[in-house]
């Protein structure tokens, strides 16, 4: 057979995959055959797929911070119900985006426990979240994370977080994270105890070190914000 000819072939054969294939592959990720059809019918057959549920938090979290306390912690309530039966993991983390926008005991509680999902990315997604939240506890949670999770990438997510921390027990916690030779580990560490002690040492992870386990590690200046949430 010429080499013509079976191109021919394999192009026939490629083109009767794909006209197989792509219906199957539609009705998996949520859109109809043929693209662009009306989706009405199949929305109220298998209901909105993950990047339309995706959208409707993020349009839902917009108006979050104009809600009064009492609507915030009901829709960090509903969000805690639907986290337990959610499979789809970037929904999932739509909805962690959601609660670190949000100050109530719920939204606490959720980003609390993430930490301890099964998912990596779901505890990932919850150090970022325990970043954002000036929280008298957000240092002692980050600390306990970095120390106990199994992790790498969890254990980055979470001395990245610290770099936000004003106190002490932050610079420990990152100093303890220094005594793991991985290097990856070792450069988040001390990027992390530059911002919180406000000194910069360099590179050598030594200095850094001896820094850590100071009795009275210096701290950066407090910003006005800072202030504001010790003094009110």
């Amino acid at each position: 057979m010429s080499r013509s000819r079976i191109g021919n072939c394999r192009r026939a054969l490629l083109l009767a995959a794909i006209v197989i294939v792509l219906p199957g592959c539609a009705r998996r990720f949520g859109g109809p055959w043929p693209f662009g059809a009306d989706q009405t019918e199949h929305l109220k057959t298998y209901g909105p797929v993950g990047a339309q549920r995706v959208d409707e938090l993020k349009t839902r979290a917009k108006k979050v911070s104009q809600a009064s306390p009492q609507e915030q912690e009901a829709f960090a309530t509903e969000l805690a119900q639907n986290m337990k039966n959610e499979t789809d993991v970037l929904v999932r983390i739509a909805m962690i985006d959601v609660l670190s926008q949000i100050r109530t005991p719920t939204a606490d509680a959720v980003l609390y426990a993430g930490l301890r999902d099964p998912e990596v990315d779901i505890r990932v997604a919850c150090c970022e979240a325990w970043q954002t939240r000036p929280h008298p506890e957000t240092t002692r949670i980050l600390a306990e994370t970095l120390g106990s999770d199994t992790n790498l990438d969890v254990r980055l997510a979470a001395a990245r977080a610290l770099a936000s921390a004003e106190d002490k027990e932050a610079v420990k916690a990152l100093g303890r994270a220094l005594e793991d030779n991985d290097p990856a580990m070792q450069y988040v560490a001390v990027a992390s105890m530059k911002s919180v002690t406000g000194k910069d040492l360099g590179n050598n992870v030594d200095d850094w070190r001896q820094l850590a386990k100071q009795p009275d590690p210096p701290l950066r200046e407090k910003s006005l914000a800072a202030k504001l949430r010790q003094w009110f």
